[in-house]
């Protein structure tokens, strides 16, 4: 799982480029770094899980949420 950073700045961290992306929930400015199209991260503004829908620029949606499979 990529890891969110504090800065805002887009600055190197551990070797990782970060990238800054918006929330669609609440436009906070999320900082990214080394992730991957398609996994989750969470806002550490509104608590909304987040999926990570591009890396070049890093884009960000609206989880799905998963619903109850029912033992399927």
């Amino acid at each position: 799982m990529g890891s969110l950073v504090s800065q805002k700045d887009g600055t190197r961290m551990e070797g990782q480029v970060t990238a800054v992306a918006a929330c669609p929930e609440c436009a906070a400015e999320i900082s990214v770094a080394g992730v991957e199209q398609g996994e989750i991260v969470q806002c550490p503004d509104c608590g909304s899980d987040l999926e990570v829908l591009g890396t070049d620029p890093v884009t960000l949606g609206l989880a799905p949420e998963e619903g109850e499979d029912w033992g399927e």
